[in-house]
């Protein structure tokens, strides 16, 4: 079909080529200015994080190195280089040692260190002091982990140098992370004496990044990692804290928890997986210092990052992308709903036009589409007197003619197809009483009448008696009335003429009776065979207006038609069923008498087989006893029966006429005594 073509070539396409001249520039400039406003923002916050992540490894790098200054200065102290002068033997209980062990602990205690922004000393776990072999003297510790110190990197590269030392973030057999700064102690000419160790808790670090929350903008963060992509300090999740950032190997995790760099867990535990963050992190160290990854919670962020001076760490800041891109996304918004409002404006001024331009053609098209569709009941519209005036009219009546035409042929199929049924259903029935209420349905599905009465006729006597109804009336009452003789039912049976009458007020024979009776039609079709009445239909609207037609005509009279072969089957099908019942019934009879062997079985068979020949109510057998002159009841069969050997006169009833004529009796009257009177039993 052309027509939706048509329809979107007249409004459709001039609708969308408005719309596409006005929204195209400002769709592409909406889109450009979102890019580059993205990109700005992406850039300004990576610039921001940038700051934040250099701001935060710069305060951990003066942590350090205030730390490094501080131990450094400690070991020169004089108590300690004398302490250690002394010969081991007299170090215990001497003055010395308890000067240095005042000293150790006002080293751990005071407050103002000078060095951090933070009450750093509170996280100071233990100073304690090394001879030049390694072993410990003294320690502030309450309760000291047994440790072989000269095996310890503080210890052995504090001994080779006179510059102080820190240590990577370690972890005891407790599980305690620690970071240790030592010095080595020299005495008066410089000599190597021992070792100043100061151990703070690695909590130190968390400490030192959670203040810097926020500082890059509103939910930005900072991740401290060591070499080894662990987790040192974290500042929104603190239950990453020393986990991995990808799953190691086993062999990694032996080696790293041997040099203990890693808490004693199983490999399962030790890894919070972000494995695109280790690819950048990688990357960044190479060329670039921001980027976008997955953050742990799975949403976008943008990261930036910065290495350590005083160790081989990564301070890396993120910021989720919806924070920063946040104005972003409102520009876009309100571009949005600029956009759609102009849409709008411009939508409504293309329709006006359109509607104006093509409002006739399209009305002619979907007039057109619904007659390809079956819909017949729709004129279109004339909206003018020119010559698209006069192709609606024309257009209007084509679509009249139509109709009519598609209307006729819809009820002459509905007919048929009616007519196919009923007759399928009258052929496959061979049961009067079924025949005739195949026929009843037959009719109401063609013409749904109020009343239905259907009446057989006896050419010979003349006379109609009823058959069956489909009537309210007649099933409320309960019974049926025959037809008047001189009646139109009895004219078309004597005539084999169908009978309608589509206005019984102006008919001679109903004009006085539609006064009272609110009949408005009436249909008396004959049913025919082989130029015999067989019976007569007759169909009315009561109380319901109703015009027959032609067609509801030829359809009444084609299903009396078949009615009447259904009716003359059924009534075939009824004689040769009765005589194939006599024909069974009289050889089971003769193969009974045949086969029984006393005078009494003989007369119980005939009585027997006689009363269900005839189907009678009771059947008696008499024998005749001429020296007596009197019948002698010999069997009974049936509903009524008397005592056998009863007897009687043979010249009294219809058996004593019987007897004498030799012939036949038939009689019609229950008084006329076809039994003979007992008189008494023979027994």
């Amino acid at each position: 079909m052309s027509f939706p073509t048509l329809r979107a070539s007249l409004r459709t396409k001039l609708v969308a080529a408005f719309l596409v001249v006005a929204l195209i520039p400002l769709g592409v400039l909406a889109f450009l200015n979102d890019q580059s406003a993205r990109v700005s923002l992406t850039e300004a916050a990576s610039r921001s994080l940038f700051a934040a992540a250099s701001q935060t490894a710069t305060s951990l790098d003066s942590f350090f190195q205030a730390n490094l200054n501080a131990i450094g200065s400690e070991a020169q102290l004089p108590a300690l280089s004398s302490y250690l002068s002394l010969p081991v033997a007299q170090r215990s209980g001497s003055t010395h040692e308890a000067e240095v062990r005042g000293l150790l602990t006002a080293l751990k205690t005071k407050e103002n260190r000078g060095y951090a922004t933070i009450s750093s000393y509170a996280f100071i776990q233990s100073y304690f002091l090394l001879d030049e072999e390694g072993q410990l003297l003294l320690t502030t510790a309450t309760s000291e982990e047994s440790l072989d110190h000269a095996e310890r990197d503080y210890f052995k590269e504090a001994t080779g140098t006179s510059e102080p030392y820190i240590s990577p973030v370690e972890f005891s057999s407790r599980g305690e992370a620690s970071i240790y700064f030592a010095a080595s102690v020299r005495d008066n000419v410089n000599r190597y004496a021992g070792v100043l160790v100061m151990r703070y808790n690695a909590i130190v670090l968390q400490q030192l990044l959670v203040p810097n929350n926020n500082v890059a903008g509103a939910q930005s963060y900072g991740v401290l990692l060591d070499e080894n992509n662990l987790r040192l300090a974290h500042g929104t999740t603190p239950e990453l804290l020393y986990k991995l950032i990808e799953r190691p190997t086993g062999e990694e995790v032996a080696t790293l928890q041997e040099a203990l760099r890693l808490p004693n867990r199983r490999i399962e535990q030790l890894a919070i997986e972000q494995s695109s963050l280790a690819v950048y992190l990688e990357e960044a160290e190479k060329q670039h210092s921001s980027f976008t990854t997955e953050g742990s919670t799975g949403e976008a962020e943008q990261v930036a990052v910065t290495t350590l001076i005083s160790q081989p760490w990564t301070v890396a800041f993120f910021q989720p992308q919806s924070v920063f891109l946040a104005p972003a996304r409102e520009q876009s918004q309100r571009t949005f709903f600029l956009g759609l409002g102009s849409a709008a404006g411009v939508a409504l001024l293309a329709i006006f036009f359109a509607r104006r331009m093509s409002a006739p053609i399209i009305e002619l098209a979907s007039g057109a589409r619904r007659v390809a569709q079956g819909q017949l009941d729709q004129p279109v519209r004339v909206r003018s007197r020119d010559e698209l005036g006069s192709l609606a009219r024309s257009f209007n009546a084509m679509q009249k003619t139509l109709q009519d035409s598609y209307e006729q042929l819809q009820h002459r199929v509905t007919e048929l197809s009616t007519l196919q049924q009923v007759s399928m259903r009258l052929g496959a029935r061979l049961d009067q009483s079924e025949v005739l209420e195949a026929v009843i349905e037959g009719v109401m599905a063609l013409v749904g009448p109020t009343e239905i009465r259907l009446f057989f006729y006896d050419e010979e006597k003349d006379e109609l008696r009823f058959a069956a109804f489909d009537d309210e009336t007649l099933a409320k009452e309960g019974n049926a009335y025959p037809p008047r003789r001189d009646g139109l039912t009895a004219q078309v049976a004597r005539t084999g003429q169908a009978l309608f009458i589509n206005d019984p007020a102006k008919h001679p024979f109903y004009a006085e009776m539609v006064q009272e009776w609110p009949l408005q039609a009436l249909a008396s079709i004959p049913i025919r065979r082989a130029e015999r009445t067989l019976a007569v239909l007759n169909v009315s609207f009561v109380g319901r207006a109703y015009q027959f037609t032609d067609d509801d005509m030829r359809a009444l009279s084609v299903l009396a038609e078949q009615a009447a072969l259904a009716l003359d089957n059924a009534q075939l099908h009824q004689q040769t069923q009765a005589a194939l019942h006599s024909t069974e019934t009289l050889y089971r009879a003769a193969w009974a008498i045949t086969a029984a062997k006393t005078l009494q079985e003989i007369c119980q068979n005939l009585a027997t087989y006689s009363n269900s020949l005839v189907q009678a109510y009771s059947t008696h057998l008499y024998l005749v006893d001429h020296e007596k002159q009197q019948i002698v009841l010999s069997a009974n069969a049936g509903n009524y029966v008397h005592e056998l050997q009863s007897y009687g006169e043979l010249e009294r009833g219809l058996s004593g006429q019987v007897y004498q004529s030799g012939k036949p009796l038939l009689s019609l009257h229950a008084d006329d005594g076809i039994e003979p009177e007992a008189t008494r039993s023979r027994r």
